[in-house]
């Protein structure tokens, strides 16, 4: 059971004929553990549709809803032309404006077997794809466009899957790709306006076609006819701008066939090599991934394909909550992304076999992994990677094992990460010549507005800059102002912008009012919420101009119940604010970025956080004679620097003075000692 009940009942009502019709709302992202998944923006054609499950029953007690369900495509987000809604109905509607027609390839009267495992394979010559109508002869070349999966409702028990291959005309062919496939959850699919896969008369001879259908009848039930299952093809005659190809990583051919998964909690890992995309990639040095789909069986739980470049993850595809019954291939709701010469492939299968038996294999009772990519431009032998391929030797995917510890929740993410001193990437900054961008839209050296220097100030560093981890923020709405503002709860800002004593942002309460004298904005709302991403920027002057002419602090305090001044043991109040010894701190950091022009590495502004975090743990907890003395020693330091930096606000002469002044106390110290 949902035990973090995010959904608002807005209001519900029963029909005459005897439906109940309920609607409720929640944020987009709720970040409230992994019970809620994020609700993305679907409106990109490239972006997968919501997939919606409803489920009755008519007792009071929880239980499993059997086949009391319902499971519909839905595209939430309105599009460019204001299109939303039944997916299906989109993708029909598609296929009218845009195919020149279509051909079914399906099953009439089969009876299906009664054992467990059957694969039942149909081949289609060219000759019976011009009896069927996708060629007009065996010189035709035409562009599959869309693809709608059919299933007799009496099959729906016994077809695990559906796979669509193209071939030569012989229905032998060893070069067979796979091009479209269908699970429970997958019903439709088509490619953006102005993309397709080319077929018939082509340079790889993708003529014929195989249809592959892998039945279970673990009951051994008698008398099961199949009646229509297969796939309706839709085509146009016209060329397209990009062609389409589809690759497969992990184990397509499952040469891991009789290999058993392992005992408990496993994860199956298989490295594609970057030379395998290197060989691959014959006539472009790069391609661009538009749809991603992964495929386990019953025994999975997690699985996620990663490309890497540079030793650096640069795209996760995961589905973080594997459920073959309800999507035996999802695809991962992303944006496409590009894949280069030098990259390679990560793909994770998760498993858990409590018994322990269970083989890697092609019945429904044994296990696969595998990810599907459709991208393009289409390359002529990028087709697979996986181990021991007979095909290409560079495209062997290189298999790995290992256990997973029994209170491992099979490396999940942990998704409620709170960030110390930072704000959402939709929070707006103000630059210098009076514009409004996005945080996460702001690039070092960038010139900001400032009222506290004059009208310009420097942005110099990042502190923070993660665009992944969903983060929890406190939202602040303003009446009479569409504007907000969304920071990190211990993060500090200034109620009056000319003030340098700040509040912490889960101080602020309906009702507190920002403004500089001349103008003010009364709070009308404070909501914690989530948000994907994180961002910190460091400025000259330590502020950050917001919305509304509000100011926030670069910093943030360490210790909310205190308020903004540090406080030794517990009681002893300095009067001196985070916001002050934060800008103190930074001061080395701004000779270092805006004086001399270097750029520190992404490891060592690590280090520099860290050491922040473990420095101000020190000085705000503890033994009060340890906590002044850290103190001390932080302001003999760095306060000489900070005096110069304000008298002269010429960063250059500091660091030189600072130089002269380390230089002249080596010299003296030495003299003392001889």
């Amino acid at each position: 059971r949902d035990v973090l009940q995010d959904w608002t009942l807005v209001k519900g009502q029963a029909t005459e004929d005897g439906f109940i019709i309920v609607e409720a709302e929640r944020s987009l992202f709720t970040n409230t553990g992994h019970e809620d998944r994020e609700i993305v923006d679907d409106s990109n054609v490239f972006v997968h549709n919501h997939i919606i499950i409803g489920a009755w029953g008519d007792s009071t007690a929880l239980s499993f809803h059997g086949q009391s369900v319902a499971r519909k495509s839905i595209q939430l987000f309105p599009d460019a032309n204001n299109v939303a809604g039944d997916a299906l109905a989109i993708f029909y509607e598609e296929m009218a404006e845009r195919s020149d027609g279509s051909v079914s390839l399906t099953l009439d009267s089969y009876a299906i077997p009664r054992r467990e495992t059957t694969y039942e394979e149909i081949c289609y010559t060219v000759n019976d794809m011009i009896d069927l109508g996708l060629y007009e002869d065996s010189s035709s070349s035409p562009y599959l466009i869309g693809f709608e999966f059919l299933v007799d409702p009496s099959s729906i028990k016994y077809l695990h899957h559906i796979l669509l291959y193209a071939h030569s005309d012989s229905c032998n062919s060893w070069n067979q790709k796979v091009i479209a496939g269908w699970t429970p959850g997958n019903d439709f699919f088509y490619f953006p306006d102005g993309m397709g896969l080319q077929v018939g008369n082509t340079a790889d001879s993708l003529k014929g076609f195989t249809i592959q259908y892998h039945f279970d009848n673990i009951d051994r039930d008698r008398g099961k006819i199949d009646n229509g299952s297969g796939v309706k093809l839709f085509f146009t005659n016209n060329s397209v701008e990009h062609e389409v190809g589809m690759v497969v990583m992990g184990d397509l051919l499952v040469m891991l066939g009789g290999r058993e998964i392992g005992q408990g909690k496993t994860m199956h890992q298989f490295n594609c090599p970057s030379e395998c995309i290197d060989n691959s990639l014959l006539f472009s040095d790069e391609v661009t991934i538009i749809s991603e789909s992964h495929h386990m069986h019953y025994k999975g739980k997690r699985m996620v394909n990663e490309l890497i470049r540079d030793n650096k993850v640069v795209n996760t595809a995961t589905i973080d909550y594997w459920d073959f019954d309800q999507n035996g291939a999802p695809i991962v709701r992303q944006a496409p992304y590009t894949l280069k010469k030098g990259d390679s492939y990560r793909t994770q299968c998760y498993f858990e076999d409590s018994t322990g038996g269970t083989v890697y294999g092609s019945a429904s009772s044994d296990e696969m992994c595998m990810t599907f990519l459709y991208y393009y431009p289409k390359q002529p032998w990028f087709n697979n990677c996986s181990p021991f391929n007979p095909i290409s030797q560079s495209c062997r995917s290189e298999y790995s094992f290992s256990v997973v510890e029994p209170d491992n929740d099979f490396n999940r993410e942990i998704t409620n990460t709170v960030a110390t001193f930072c704000f959402s990437g939709e929070t707006k900054v103000q630059t210098s010549d009076n514009q409004f961008i996005k945080m996460k839209d702001l690039t070092v050296g960038q010139q900001v507005y400032s009222s506290t220097i004059g009208e310009v100030d420097a942005f110099y560093s990042w502190a923070h800059f993660d665009d992944k981890t969903i983060t929890e923020f406190i939202k602040i709405t303003f009446e009479n102002s569409p504007e907000v503002v969304e920071l990190t709860p211990n993060h500090l800002i200034f109620l009056d912008s000319q003030s340098n004593v700040p509040t912490a942002a889960s101080k602020l309460r309906v009702g507190d009012t920002f403004g500089d004298g001349k103008y003010k904005y009364t709070i009308k709302d404070v909501q914690t919420i989530h948000r994907r991403g994180y961002y910190a920027p460091l400025t000259d002057s330590g502020k950050v101009p917001l919305v509304l002419g509000i100011s926030a602090s670069c910093y943030a305090t360490i210790n909310i119940d205190h308020g903004p001044y540090l406080t030794i043991a517990e009681f002893i109040k300095i009067p001196v604010t985070f916001h002050t010894i934060g800008h103190l701190w930074f001061a080395p950091l701004r000779i270092i970025s805006s004086t001399l022009g270097l750029t520190l590495s992404q490891s060592n502004k690590n280090f520099l956080m860290h050491l922040t975090l473990a420095v101000a743990e020190q000085i705000t907890g503890g033994n009060a004679a340890l906590q002044m003395g850290y103190l001390l020693v932080i302001l003999t330091f760095l306060m000489p620097i900070a005096i110069l930096e304000f008298v002269t606000n010429h960063r250059l002469l500091v660091f030189f003075c600072l130089a002269f002044f380390m230089a002249g106390r080596n010299h003296f110290g030495k003299k003392k000692i001889e």
